[in-house]
């Protein structure tokens, strides 16, 4: 994946090349001794931005990654539809069934579903 990732974000693919990136010692240079260099571009500027915007978009800090090693399956996937909470497991006839069901009806009753709430701070 690390090779895949330095293939997507290498600038040479654009036409610049740069050397003296690192010291050493493998710590990055400053930008002001970094050399760029010409070479023969093999895809256009707007593909490689669209494919750095599109990294930077699933980035871990801004889009955190899915559970996928818990239980639930549709854990931070499915939401309630009347008030968008999220929605938990739950089991019934001594854990014979399984089924979802919104966490804010589980909490709170009936009450809590009220719908999602509009700007204007009504329910909807």
């Amino acid at each position: 994946m690390g090779q895949v990732h330095r293939i997507l974000t290498r600038p040479t693919y654009i036409g610049r090349h740069e050397f003296n990136k690192r010291s050493k010692t493998k710590e990055l240079k400053p930008l002001s001794e970094v050399i760029s260099v010409a070479v023969p571009s093999i895809i256009d500027q707007e593909t490689f931005d669209a494919v750095q915007a599109y990294l930077k978009s699933r980035h871990p800090s801004i889009t955190p990654a899915p559970v996928t090693s818990g239980p639930t399956l549709l854990t931070g996937i499915c939401f309630c539809a009347a008030c968008g909470g999220a929605m938990t497991l739950r089991t019934g006839k001594g854990s014979r069934y399984r089924y979802y069901t919104c966490s804010t009806k589980a909490r709170q009753g009936e009450t809590g579903l009220q719908g999602p709430v509009d700007p204007d701070g009504e329910a909807g």
